[in-house]
């Protein structure tokens, strides 16, 4: 996300992030945050861009969550919930 979507991201409650493999930005690599806190579990999901950011399109409810990352330049080992 550039400079703008990460302030506008932190004052709304959106979630984004960077994901990277050996120091390298992953695009295309999806990227799901399931509740752990929550009465009905919440699965959102999400898509890396070009430059390895993301951003999940909706606020996530306030809770404890966690991620997995998905695709065919990750290793299998972390694409586990973790």
């Amino acid at each position: 996300p550039s400079a703008k979507e990460l302030i506008d991201a932190v004052r709304t409650g959106l979630v984004g992030g960077l994901v990277r493999l050996d120091g390298v930005p992953v695009g295309g690599a999806e990227v799901a945050a399931v509740s752990l806190t929550l009465p009905d579990p919440r699965t959102a999901v999400t898509a890396t861009r070009a430059d390895g950011t993301f951003l999940f399109p909706t606020v996530l409810p306030t809770g404890e969550y966690v991620l997995r990352v998905t695709g065919p330049a990750i290793p299998v080992w972390y694409q586990e919930f973790a």
